[in-house]
């Protein structure tokens, strides 16, 4: 397997944080580098794509959707007999 390129950074972490962390990599046999690449992939991959705000298109088409569906939505509201 070959091996991907890395770049060293630094950045600044809440100590709490930092240590909680740093004990999960020890007691996992992990390192920190693993769980930190990890989680930003899951952030990348998971968690971004669904926390983008809809598009105004979108909204728009939703939006006319309602205006033109109102009566229905409005029957479809009444309580059943």
């Amino acid at each position: 397997m070959r091996k991907q390129a890395t770049l060293k950074f630094s950045s600044l972490m809440n100590q709490a944080l930092l240590e909680k962390l740093r004990r999960e990599a020890e007691v996992n046999g992990q390192s920190v580098r693993f769980l930190l690449e990890n989680a930003v992939r899951y952030y990348l991959e998971v968690v971004l794509p669904y926390a983008r705000g809809v598009r105004p298109e979108i909204l728009k088409h939703i939006q006319d959707s309602f205006i033109e569906n109102q009566e229905l939505m409005r029957r479809l509201a009444k309580p059943s007999k």
